[in-house]
């Protein structure tokens, strides 16, 4: 039994010391409830970019080393490099429910509703999924990116009927 935890709607924002309202949890029972699922893993995929990737931070690191002569900022910069670049560095596995999309990677497990999302913007290595009617600066930062894993024609369908069901409701 797998469990995840599905964030209220936008509208609601309770106290923080209230953080158990903040989360409900979701229980999936049997795999037959995932309608779709796929790993995503960016550094498999394409290695003379990942190659190149990975010479120029081992550069940077040897530079920040021989800047600062120090171990410390060694491993500080090692650790907030591989932190903020861990969806390239890791797989992240996609699972789409009826009422639920869930996207798990090795350090975080997340999820959200689909009534949450109001428009969706397709390209060339996923799809955008944005919780405003109007682009505004916001939707980076509060949007959802789905990359695609040779499926891209399965996610959009996906996603187009999801929106035709919200839209209709």
């Amino acid at each position: 039994m797998f469990y995840f935890f599905i964030p209220p709607p936008s509208s609601f924002i309770p106290h923080p010391s209230s953080l158990s309202e903040w989360y409900t949890v979701v229980a999936i029972e049997n795999k037959d409830a995932i309608k779709l699922e796929w790993t995503v893993h960016p550094l498999k995929a394409n290695w003379k970019v990942s190659i190149g990737l990975i010479i120029f931070l081992i550069a940077l690191c040897a530079s920040i080393y021989f800047s600062f002569n120090s171990l410390t900022f060694l491993i500080l910069s090692v650790v907030f490099l591989v932190g903020s670049l861990s969806s390239f560095f890791l797989p992240t596995t996609y699972m789409f429910l009826d009422d639920y999309i869930i996207v798990k990677s090795v350090f975080r497990r997340f999820s959200r509703q689909w009534n949450s999302f109001k428009r969706y913007y397709p390209e060339k290595k996923g799809v955008f999924l944005s919780p405003f009617l109007h682009p505004t600066r916001l939707e980076n930062f509060r949007g959802l990116y789905v990359r695609f894993n040779n499926n891209k024609t399965d996610v959009i369908d996906f996603i187009k009927q999801k929106f035709e069901k919200v839209n209709d409701k």
